[in-house]
């Protein structure tokens, strides 16, 4: 799988789980600023969070690493317990049909 590749499906899942409020991603509200700074958080030591200066530098696949570790480890902390087997947001199972025709 090329890069890309990665990207293409982690992105969607990504924004799969933003736009579903099932997923309760904890930083959900600061999704965008959190991905842009997602690098500096990565490749800045902790205990300098300063700003770096403007001629720090780093390449494409650190960036992107940071970029994907960022959105990884915030699915991993999506809450998943109510999918059910077949389901998913765009595609809900017949039991979860009923119920919102019923309701």
């Amino acid at each position: 799988m090329s890069l890309r590749d990665v990207l293409e499906v982690v992105v969607k899942a990504y924004e799969e789980a933003l736009l579903d409020d099932r997923y309760e991603l904890p930083s959900r509200n600061q999704a965008g600023i959190n991905l842009l700074l997602a690098p500096i958080n990565r490749y800045v030591p902790p205990f300098t969070r300063s700003w770096p200066q403007l001629d720090t530098s780093i390449t494409f696949e650190q960036m992107y690493d940071a970029f994907l570790a960022h959105m990884l480890s915030e699915l991993m902390l999506a809450r998943v317990d109510w999918l059910k087997k077949g389901s998913s947001p765009a595609n809900p199972s017949h039991a979860e049909v009923e119920h919102s025709a019923a309701g």
